[in-house]
């Protein structure tokens, strides 16, 4: 409070002193660390978390020069295929992404071509489709997404009509779905 008796601020001001020193909040249970939040051997702020108190997984990480917030942990992938996937006619045909470019928590698994949420939460997912001619021109090129390999993502569906240009006709399906740990 103010000295007239009015409402005041109460402004802490903690210092760290050299940049290879920590400074932040430490959260035990048993007293075993379980929880940072802080300036940890770096000027940048992490949030983490351990599970034995010695190895700690980063959450959140936001770099001090310039304010960027990285999530080290978020399952994240980029997968391509590397043959022609032939599509049946009016036929839903699952399309083999079997190499990937990136795979962050290895949480898609390029032999069985799927992407296995690790925890429950929210999942962008993008893809780019592209027409190959194999007989005709006026085929169609549709896409989607599925959950669990059977039930179709709302708001996935994407489809190209008219006459298609072989290796230049490209279909771009972009969704977001809420996913089980496990789907």
């Amino acid at each position: 409070y103010g000295a007239d008796g009015g409402t005041g601020s109460l402004i802490s001001t903690f210092n760290k002193e050299e940049t290879g020193n920590d400074l932040g909040f430490i959260f035990q249970q048993d007293f075993a660390t379980r929880g940072l939040f802080g300036l940890f051997g770096t000027d940048n702020l992490r949030i983490a978390t351990s599970q034995d108190g010695t190895n700690f997984n980063d959450g959140l990480i936001v770099d001090g020069a310039t304010g960027v917030v990285d999530q080290p942990n978020l399952p994240r992938f980029k997968g391509t295929t590397n043959f022609d996937n032939f599509c049946d006619a009016d036929t839903w045909t699952k399309i083999a992404i079997n190499e990937t470019e990136f795979n962050g928590q290895s949480a898609f698994d390029a032999g069985g071509s799927q992407f296995t949420a690790p925890v429950d939460g929210s999942y962008l997912f993008g893809a780019t489709l592209t027409f190959k001619e194999n007989t005709s021109n006026q085929a169609r090129i549709a896409g989607r997404f599925v959950i669990n390999g059977v039930d179709e993502i709302s708001g996935s569906l994407g489809e190209v009509t008219g006459t298609h240009v072989s290796a230049r006709t490209s279909l771009v399906v972009q969704t977001m779905a809420l996913l089980s740990a496990g789907d």
